[in-house]
């Protein structure tokens, strides 16, 4: 049974990691698994949002498109990661923003009413999926904080000290290229390029292809 293979890709979301495999052989037989080709539209940005998806292979974009054609990218998800769950019971329940594969993908969909009745029947279940809704709260007031600084040099600064926080090392692993970074930043590559080249001549920055590495004091604060 192809289901039977995604078990364990599945059980790495927390929403899902205390169920043995026949209880969640018995959710997933009801919902269902699509591929999607690198590039591939999962939601459009104004379509209704019915089901909450769980990467189980490749990786997801979640951006919005302004009326000048700009992408900015809201966040990337990797296998085992979730988007729509906060929508679903939401009174506009429509995706703001469009969500599209930024690799060959598969994705689980899980449906509204089987979502209700597991946080219903499972307080387990009811606890890690309002964790995530908070979660996915506090990534977009992070992104908000980003989009609204004035200049590139805050934006790049204000990433590199979250990145800093979450990997404990001065030496930052950039998990994506430039391109997708400038988009998460919402600014043009070319402008986040000049940048960085100003900041590594201000000696606040050294960086290579995959990584940047940070010279300035970085307050005891930065969460």
């Amino acid at each position: 049974m192809k289901k039977i293979k995604y078990l364990s890709k599945i059980k790495s979301n927390q929403l899902f990691s205390h169920l043995t495999d026949n209880e969640l052989l018995e959710i997933i037989n009801h919902c269902s698994i699509k591929e999607y080709s690198k590039g591939g539209i999962i939601h459009l940005q104004k379509q209704p949002c019915n089901s909450l998806g769980i990467v189980l292979d490749g990786d997801v974009a979640i951006q919005r498109l302004d009326n000048d054609g700009r992408v900015l990218t809201i966040v990337y998800l990797k296998m085992g990661e979730s988007f729509g769950g906060n929508l679903i019971f939401a009174d506009q329940v429509s995706y703001p923003m469009t969500v599209s594969a930024n690799s060959n993908s598969v994705i689980l969909h899980i449906d509204k009413d089987t979502i209700l009745e597991l946080c219903q029947k499972d307080k387990t279940f009811l606890v890690e999926y309002i964790r995530s809704i908070s979660n996915k709260a506090i990534l977009v007031s992070n992104k908000l904080n980003t989009v609204v600084m004035k200049s590139i040099r805050e934006k790049i600064i204000y990433y590199l000290n979250q990145e800093y926080a979450a990997q404990q090392s001065q030496r930052i692993i950039l998990p994506f290229i430039k391109k997708d970074w400038a988009e998460s930043l919402g600014i043009p590559r070319p402008s986040l390029s000049r940048e960085l080249s100003k900041m590594k001549a201000d000696n606040l920055i050294d960086y290579s292809k995959n990584w940047i590495l940070i010279k300035w004091k970085i307050p005891d604060d930065t969460c």
